[in-house]
């Protein structure tokens, strides 16, 4: 059997992983960047929003499994075009070929946000210096590693929970599908030099859930289940894994972020 390599695939990918490496093991002093360590909140936005298809969406509760974060001095490219890399397990937020660059952060462990509670704190990143211009978000199946909180999953690497409402029609709904992605190429834009300050990860619940037509969903006394292979399963993938549904802000002061 003949195997080919797409060099174009595997290198940046190999390039992203050396990277990652040279931020874990320590910053390479002859470049003149020195380490560096700020706090990562994460919160949900936009639980009530009008979708594309006409619908009226409230989210009565949404959380997700993430991380590894990273921080890359790449920068992204914007689009509206959505390329979904499946095989692979990662969805790119542009069109374009986008290339990482040097890793200058992240945060390894994973944690299980409510994105209806209260902006919850994630974990302390560690890095080099430099600009930062992008940032990856791994999504990754429920684990036993994750404690009490998991429960929130339902099974799932997120779950969400809702009504929607279209002319006199209400649906209640709900879903925890399995994940297994990097969302990668997402903005994030800042100096990381040492300064007080900590990155805030906005969820966009709207997003996730902007291209679902809840009217193919059963009719049910109770919340009604997103079917592995119905059309709002298959929006809700592709609504949590653009990078459009992510967005990083720099906050100057670390205990404004964590409000």
């Amino acid at each position: 059997m003949r195997v080919s390599l797409r060099l174009d695939v595997w290198l940046p990918a190999l390039a992203a992983m050396l990277s990652v490496a040279t931020v874990q093991c320590g910053d390479d002093l002859s470049t003149g960047r020195a380490r560096v360590a700020f706090d990562v909140w994460a919160q949900g936005v936009n639980p009530v929003a009008d979708t594309s298809l006409g619908w009226r969406v409230r989210v009565e509760q949404a959380a997700v499994a993430i991380g590894p974060l990273r921080w890359y001095e790449g920068a992204p490219l914007f689009g509206v075009r959505r390329i979904l890399r499946a095989l692979s397990g990662t969805a790119w937020a542009h069109p374009g070929h986008y290339v990482p660059g040097g890793a200058m952060a992240d945060v390894t462990q994973r944690v299980v946000v409510d994105l209806t509670g209260a902006r919850a704190f994630v974990g302390r990143a560690e890095g080099v210096s430099g600009a930062v211009q992008s940032a990856h978000v791994e999504l990754r199946p429920d684990g036993g590693d994750l404690g009490p909180a998991r429960a929130l999953l339902r099974g799932g690497t997120l779950s969400l929970r809702g009504t929607a409402t279209r002319g006199d029609r209400t649906v209640r709904f709900e879903a925890s599908p399995t994940l297994n992605v990097s969302v990668e190429g997402i903005p994030a834009r800042a100096e990381n030099n040492g300064s007080p300050g900590a990155w805030v990860l906005s969820v966009d619940l709207a997003r996730w859930v902007d291209r679902a037509d809840f009217s193919t969903l059963p009719m049910t006394d109770g919340y009604a289940p997103f079917g592995d292979d119905s059309q709002p399963a298959s929006a809700l993938y592709r609504g949590a894994t653009t990078g459009a549904a992510y967005r990083f802000d720099w906050s100057p002061s670390a205990a404004d972020a964590g409000r």
